[in-house]
């Protein structure tokens, strides 16, 4: 009986949603990267020509970026998959992500853009509690 119920919870339309959001990120960020690296005398060539700044992520910042994404997604799966363990992932993620951003580049307003998206994915996490911790004090 707990296993029928506990397969009729859905995760909801706003964690899908926002999931969807952080997949079209997750993925348009990997080509970015990969074309970065793939290409990047002849990007540096081009920003020295117009005149820009030629200052481009090195490789080990674009591999921490990658190797966040990676754990971004795993944990967006996880939780599509109704499973706990996801959200402790995509939270730790973004939590190391925003660490790793203030020390490198400082502390900016554009940094609070960032939070729309963790914050309104935490708001529909917690209201749809019982799906990731069905055994929870405050569900009884």
């Amino acid at each position: 009986m707990e296993s029928e119920n506990e397969q009729n919870l859905k995760v909801g339309a706003g964690i899908i949603t926002i999931s969807i959001l952080h997949f079209i990120g997750a993925f348009f960020t990997f080509i970015g990267y990969v074309f970065m690296y793939a290409y990047k005398d002849k990007i540096m060539n081009i920003l020295a020509q117009s005149g820009q700044s030629t200052a481009m992520p090195s490789t080990s910042s674009i591999a921490i970026n990658l190797i966040l994404e990676i754990i971004l997604v795993v944990g967006l799966i996880l939780i599509l998959n109704k499973k706990n363990l996801g959200a402790y992932l995509y939270f730790l993620s973004e939590i190391v992500f925003i660490i790793y951003y203030i020390i490198t580049s400082g502390f900016s307003l554009s940094l609070l853009l960032y939070f729309i998206l963790p914050i309104i994915m935490a708001i529909f996490i917690y209201k749809k509690k019982n799906v990731f911790w069905p055994n929870s004090k405050s569900n009884a």
